[in-house]
């Protein structure tokens, strides 16, 4: 269902389907009414965001290795680091300063 507000006081329901764009017809302000703002909002379902990933960009001098034991506190768990950027990792051996990696909270064992 689509509400929308007319002066911020009355409210006019207007339902819809399922991906079904709301009507914007609302009723002809008169010239004595003067300004009218419309302000319109959907009662949907809420919409999920995934959790943010803390990222680490990475320096002159980094390694994987480096990384993953300054993050994971062992560098064994680079592979955590390689398994969530594997679309910017072509080769574990080839990190560039500036390229931007996810860090996972959560480590490969």
């Amino acid at each position: 269902m689509v509400r929308q507000f007319v002066k911020h006081d009355d409210v006019i329901p207007q339902p819809t389907a399922l991906g079904e764009r709301p009507s914007s017809a609302l009723p002809a302000p008169s010239p004595s009414e003067g300004r009218v703002s419309l302000q319109a909002s959907l009662d949907a379902e809420p919409v999920l965001t995934p959790i943010e990933t803390p990222q680490v960009t990475i320096k002159p001098g980094n390694s994987l290795w480096a990384l993953s034991r300054e993050i994971y506190g062992a560098g064994r768990h680079y592979a955590t680091l390689l398994k969530a950027n594997r679309d910017k990792i072509a080769d574990p051996k080839l990190i560039y300063p500036g390229q931007v990696l996810a860090a996972p909270k959560n480590m490969e064992e």
